[in-house]
């Protein structure tokens, strides 16, 4: 694609990037704009019959006549709804990975819009008395979007020069799809739209995802062995011979780089050792123990401040500024397109003057991750500062920063720090495992509105969680550290080539 000049590549290449980045922003990520649905949902007195033991047609009262129908029990009922959503949609990733590898794309994709367009129909019929069909329709939106992201970060392959670029592309554009609950939101508060009415046309938008699947993806999978492969509309009642070798290909030339950057590195001989690990010595490694505790430690804070935001707001601020900051926070939000890239260029950055100062590419790489895994933990410290400081818009700031390069920086740590063969099947564990921890979002979510309220203790505590993600980034070094050490000590090798 982006191997020849712009104007020489073909239109349904140029039209699948851009459709996929549109899909993210506005279909795989929504549900990470909780914040404003969640206030949406309290105005419109979804789980207020919760409140003071009164039956579901009670109605509580602002000091402005709106219904807010908001208190403890219902606030830690629509948490329960986001952790389950969340966490659900992380577990079950690798489910949605195999089924991607073993069946193709259309396959793949068609399960994922399904959800989605279900999930989008649920929510719709849902009503303040029938507000437990939430757990249905949150959970199958947030899964079908996380594999809708999966499926769109392999369109980065029509770009093999830049495919580094597209996947951190569609991963912001992802963490901004945020600001559709936010557009939710504002139509609501315009008092013409009810929420049930927004539901059921965006349920329709979600044809757009069924129709580029058909149209602007392959039936399997994308080939790396052709300039101008065809797929989508093209492979319609066609047979493709080539598309049952695509994975075999894939894999092959795969092979082929590794080989070909092990030997253009001094230390090849540590990572032939490395790459020819099994998944289980992978997973059994101080380095994927440490990238663990990284992922789901700051993901926790991640859920925990989505989940408790509502709440969290109006332990310390007017009723009527709730409404504002949600709004800003839904409009911030829409800037993970922008802030992702700076991860990428951050460990670029880094290993360009890792380079210049006459370092190998291989501690210079390993440099430019210890940096941004030290940064994310940095932002996740700031961030939890911010909040037992009840430090609003400081927060937003480090909360959109932390976000970006968590996922980001994990990513990058499971492709370089293990063979590529395992790359999927560890990136869908790790995700897996960080669900699992998420589900304690809920616990801690209650814990704080039964015996803290205005969340001093429980941020300050988050303080200390987040600062224990530092262990990554020094892991992170000592793993280089080491490896360089056993290439010194080898017969043959001189300090200088090292």
């Amino acid at each position: 694609c982006f191997d020849v000049t712009f104007q020489e590549m073909k239109i349904q290449n140029f039209l699948t990037i851009v459709t996929a980045s549109i899909e993210c922003v506005f279909f795989a990520g929504i549900i990470y704009g909780w914040p404003s649905l969640e206030f949406v949902l309290i105005k419109e007195g979804y789980f207020s019959y919760l409140c003071n033991g009164t039956s579901k047609n009670s109605t509580l009262y602002t000091t402005t006549g709106n219904k807010t129908l908001s208190c403890p029990a219902s606030n830690s009922k629509l948490n329960l709804v986001f952790t389950i959503g969340t966490s659900t949609m992380m577990i079950l990733l690798p489910v949605g990975g195999y089924i991607f590898d073993r069946f193709g794309t259309w396959v793949h994709r068609t399960g994922a819009t399904c959800m989605l367009t279900v999930g989008v129909a649920v929510m719709a019929i849902a009503t303040p008395d029938t507000a437990e069909l939430l757990f249905i329709g949150v959970t199958l939106i947030g899964i079908g979007g996380l594999n809708l992201l999966i499926s769109n970060i392999k369109v980065a392959a029509l770009c093999p020069s830049f495919r580094a670029s597209f996947v951190t592309l569609y991963n912001g554009s992802y963490d901004s799809g945020a600001i559709m609950f936010f557009i939710f939101k504002t139509l609501h508060d315009s008092g013409l739209y009810k929420l049930k009415d927004i539901l059921i046309v965006y349920c329709f938008c979600t044809l757009y995802c069924w129709v580029t699947t058909y149209t602007l993806r392959p039936k399997k999978w994308f080939s790396e062995t052709e300039d101008q492969p065809k797929y989508g509309i093209f492979q319609w009642g066609s047979k493709c011979g080539k598309e049952k070798d695509d994975s075999k290909e894939t894999d092959r030339i795969l092979g082929q780089d590794n080989e070909d950057n092990t030997t253009e590195l001094p230390n090849s001989d540590v990572e032939n050792e490395l790459d020819n690990r099994s998944l289980k010595e992978c997973i059994c490694t101080n380095m994927f123990l440490t990238t663990q505790i990284f992922m789901s430690l700051l993901n926790l804070i991640v859920v925990y401040f989505l989940g408790s935001y509502e709440t969290w707001l109006k332990s310390f601020v007017k009723p009527n500024e709730v409404s504002t900051l949600t709004s800003i926070l839904g409009v911030l939000l829409l800037l993970g397109i922008v802030v992702a890239p700076l991860n990428g260029l951050t460990t670029d950055l880094v290993m360009k003057l890792c380079l210049k100062i006459g370092y190998n590419r291989y501690k210079s790489t390993w440099l430019g991750l210890f940096t941004a895994t030290t940064i994310s933990t940095l932002f996740g410290v700031l961030f939890t500062l911010c909040l037992a400081l009840h430090q609003v818009y400081p927060a937003f700031f480090f909360f959109i920063l932390m976000r970006s390069f968590l996922y980001a920086s994990n990513t990058a740590v499971i492709a370089i720090a293990f063979p590529a063969r395992h790359f999927g099947t560890l990136l869908g564990i790790s995700m897996m495992i960080a669900g699992i921890t998420a589900l304690g979002q809920f616990g801690i979510f209650f814990l704080a509105v039964k015996y803290d309220p205005h969340f001093s203790t429980i941020n300050y505590i988050m303080i200390g969680v987040a600062g224990l993600t530092i262990v990554h980034p020094l892991d992170v070094l000592i793993f280089l550290h080491l490896n360089l050490a056993f290439h010194q000590r080898k017969p043959g090798v001189t300090t200088s080539e090292s």
